[in-house]
């Protein structure tokens, strides 16, 4: 199991993420934050899809990707397989 780090361990101060900092929608989650901004290799992605159906067209990259489906359902195609989530 991985040593939980303290923040004594932390060789940098803590960056505070605002909505205006990513947002590019008023009410939905929709946007991206690019942490070389901030000088880390992380980026995060926001995105909301009001209608079924509706995202991203199909596309891949070259690194892993987190996805937190807040509410609803989404499919994810990985490859050959392609898998249904929910929120949670």
């Amino acid at each position: 199991m991985p040593r939980k780090r303290k923040a004594s361990d932390m060789t940098r101060a803590p960056v505070i993420l605002n909505r205006s900092d990513w947002a590019q929608h008023d009410r939905l989650w929709y946007g991206h934050f690019e942490g070389k901004d901030v000088g880390t290799g992380v980026t995060i992605l926001f995105y909301s899809a009001e209608e079924i159906g509706k995202g991203p067209r199909l596309h891949s990259h070259p690194y892993d990707e987190i996805f937190i489906i807040r509410s609803g359902r989404a499919l994810f195609t990985i490859g050959d397989t392609t898998i249904e989530v929910e929120a949670g």
